[in-house]
């Protein structure tokens, strides 16, 4: 069980170890990492500016939860598998979901929790939906 666990988690494909597309995949994985990064802490940062009420502070967390749950797969099978389809997929998917959520602390912030404090408040509700 072991050695299934070793080789599945192994991120050196035999099929294109050192070429420059690899090169090229691993670099888009770590900027997609950051990003993905960047875009929680700022929601979790916005939401925590607006007071962190009751109501709302629950739903500040589940989407960068659940954009880092789209984004780690993401990066590991596109470290592995340049050309899959389905990595590429779960990545866009989880920048999708930092993209709205962050869209949607920032909307909330400027339009509810306290209004005027930033700019494009209606802009970021356009995109939030």
């Amino acid at each position: 069980m072991r050695q299934y666990l070793a080789r599945a988690l192994d991120l050196r494909s035999p099929s294109a170890a050192g070429s420059r597309s690899r090169q090229r995949a691993g670099g888009q994985a770590a900027v997609l990492a950051a990003v993905l990064t960047f875009g929680a802490a700022a929601g979790v940062a916005l939401a925590a500016a607006g007071g962190g009420s009751g109501t709302v502070w629950p739903y500040a967390v589940q989407g960068p939860v659940a954009a880092v749950a789209f984004g780690v797969p993401a990066v590991l099978v596109v470290r592995r598998e340049t050309r899959s389809v389905i990595g590429w997929l779960l990545a866009l998917v989880a920048l999708l979901l930092v993209t709205a959520q962050l869209a949607t602390d920032w909307a909330w912030l400027t339009l509810v929790g306290k209004p005027g404090s930033l700019p494009g408040g209606p802009a970021a509700l356009w995109v939030a939906s």
